[in-house]
């Protein structure tokens, strides 16, 4: 038997990206969503979860209904430490 299946991402851009402050970079910085971050890492919304718990990565509180995280973060977690990440496991 054969089964096949599809996955569809949508990732949509804001007209204006969403700027906030980055207690852990001290700026305004671009923000982002979680399933944005977890996307661009290739890893599940889980790990992102997880990261964001231990404070690896800067969340801003709801922006807009968002849950929104610093991209700066993201930026410097990914050189960092991404390969201690296990990519698309939870």
């Amino acid at each position: 038997m054969i089964v096949e299946t599809t996955r569809v991402l949508t990732v949509r851009k804001c007209p204006e990206p969403t700027l906030a402050w980055c207690a852990a970079c001290r700026a305004h910085v671009v923000m982002v969503t979680l399933e944005e971050v977890a996307a661009v890492a290739h890893v599940s919304l889980r790990i992102i979860s997880r990261l964001e718990d231990s404070g690896k990565l800067y969340c801003a509180d709801r922006l807009h209904g968002r849950h929104l995280i610093c991209i700066q973060c993201v930026h410097r977690l990914l050189r960092e430490t991404l390969p201690e990440v296990e990519h698309g496991r939870s």
